[in-house]
């Protein structure tokens, strides 16, 4: 049976083979890439967290989808947003057009913020219309870097049985570089104190 097929996977290398991976946590049941999507698919058996990072303007690997933290369309309406940014009186100052991937886009943007900055936003639905339950969580759950993920796996992987590990994604690595900020450094900084 392939339950038993996973078991002996386990008992040898890591990873199981075949492995099931959590795509930006348990997106389809918590708001992607917060501490409760990667804790539901902790919970859930995953044994691989897949998730995307973006450099903050200090040079700290957020864990976002993408650099824009919200951007909007030529009349004003919104076109994304993964937090609540656009909402936030003290943060509309930051609004700015840039080109990202050889797209214009005018919104905010996390090399614009510092992570502490950072932490006073909150994680917005992307897909409200596909995840409506998790849109009602929108504003709730704060942002995470990527330490706090790799620091909520070991917490998990010294006292279980079942180890998870992480698929890193890096985002917008080239506009990062020509913004000034070193991606790949910062990255393998994080690799090696992990």
């Amino acid at each position: 049976s392939s339950g038993s097929t996973r078991a002996m996977a386990r008992t040898s290398a890591w990873p199981p083979v075949p492995a099931l991976s959590a795509h930006r946590g348990a997106s389809a049941l918590k708001p992607e890439l917060t501490q409760a999507a990667f804790e539901q698919a902790i919970q859930d058996g995953a044994d691989i967290l897949e998730l995307d990072v973006v450099l903050t303007k200090d040079s700290v690997l957020l864990v976002r989808h993408e650099n824009a933290l919200a951007a909007l369309n030529a009349d004003g309406s919104p076109q994304l947003a993964t937090t609540n940014v656009a909402q936030l009186p003290q943060c509309a100052d930051r609004k700015t057009t840039k080109t990202v991937d050889g797209t214009n886009l005018t919104g905010w943007f996390a090399e614009d913020f510092t992570w502490l900055e950072l932490q006073t936003l909150r994680a917005t639905e992307r897909l409200a219309q596909l995840r409506p339950a998790n849109a009602a969580l929108d504003g709730q759950l704060p942002l995470m870097n990527l330490q706090q993920v790799a620091d909520l796996l070991k917490a998990h992987n010294t006292s279980a049985a079942r180890p998870v590990g992480l698929f890193i994604e890096i985002k917008q690595a080239a506009h990062a570089k020509a913004a000034g900020l070193d991606m790949v450094k910062t990255l393998h900084d994080f690799l090696q104190h992990n």
